[in-house]
């Protein structure tokens, strides 16, 4: 994507910027990792990533509260978590907070590429 949507710059406009900081490192390491182009958007008040404007089946975001920044994979429970990074215990949905994000880069980049391949897949029912 050529630029950022100007709602992105409105939403980070309103985080106090050490959060801002790490929203935007975390950012760059998602486009940073990330072959060809992703959408992004601000999406259930997050930074979302997705491919091909599927956005029922995002590949991931940054989210952010008063107190910290993680990354979400909307699809983390198919992936193959070797380093053991990914929380939760939802259905889907698994996240890592930001330090964890920066100090692994290279398992970081390889859950992307995973979560991109796997963008549609399901549990089996």
């Amino acid at each position: 994507m050529t630029g950022r949507p100007h709602q992105i710059d409105l939403w980070l406009d309103q985080l106090p910027a050490e959060r801002r900081a790490e929203i935007e490192a975390l950012a760059d390491q998602i486009r940073d990792a990330t072959p060809g182009d992703l959408d992004e958007a601000i999406k259930w008040n997050r930074l979302t990533f997705t491919a091909g404007g599927d956005w029922h089946h995002w590949i991931c975001a940054v989210a952010v509260n008063r107190h910290a920044v993680s990354l979400m994979f909307h699809k983390g429970v198919l992936l193959d978590d070797r380093e053991r990074l990914l929380e939760g215990g939802g259905q889907y949905l698994r996240s890592m907070p930001f330090t964890q994000a920066r100090e692994h880069p290279a398992a970081v980049a390889a859950l992307l590429r995973q979560a991109l391949d796997r963008q549609k897949d399901m549990l089996p029912r």
